[in-house]
Order: C-alpha cells, then sequence, then structure tokens
C-alpha cells in the first residue's frame, strides 16, 4: 500500500511540467548516516555523486547503504526507494 503521507508537487517550467516528490520520512531504526544517504539516493543520485556531496568515500556511502538495506531487508537500490515510498 502506498504512503499516505507521501506528498507529490507539479509545476510549470515553461512548456514543461515538472513532477517531485518530497522525500518521505525514514524509519526511526536507521543512523544519521544511513538516512542522509536513502535520500540521496531517493533522489537519483549514484553512489559517487552521494560521496561527493558528503565528502566522503564512496566505499562509506556503499557500507551505509547496504546496512540500511539489511536493516529495512530489502536488498537493492530499487527496494530501498519502493520501501521509502511505501510500496513494499
Amino acid at each position: 500500500m502506498a504512503d499516505d503521507n507521501l506528498e507529490i508537487f507539479t509545476s510549470a517550467v515553461g512548456d514543461t511540467i515538472v513532477l517531485s516528490v518530497a522525500a518521505p520520512q525514514l524509519p526511526e531504526v536507521l543512523s544519521e548516516s544511513e538516512c542522509a544517504v536513502s535520500r540521496a539516493l531517493f533522489a537519483g543520485l549514484n553512489n559517487a555523486e552521494i560521496a561527493a556531496v558528503r565528502g566522503t568515500a564512496v566505499k562509506t556511502v556503499a557500507n551505509q547503504l547496504n546496512s540500511a538495506y539489511h536493516k529495512l531487508g530489502v536488498r537493492s537500490r530499487d527496494q530501498l526507494v519502493a520501501r521509502l515510498l511505501g510500496l513494499e
């Protein structure tokens, strides 16, 4: 079932309609770092981009995401996003 708290926004930019989704609430079981990398993943950044933004190593980001996967019972980026959207 989809998350009832998920916010979807639309706006027009010239002739283009922009759809954006507010980041969902993250489970309290995640650490602050796991939340940060999960939000960045949700926004569409890859591990290298997340590492650059956070000023950490790519391996650190991978470890934090793997820890979040384990805590949330998922195995992939897609499953994490689906879980955050309330689809899993």
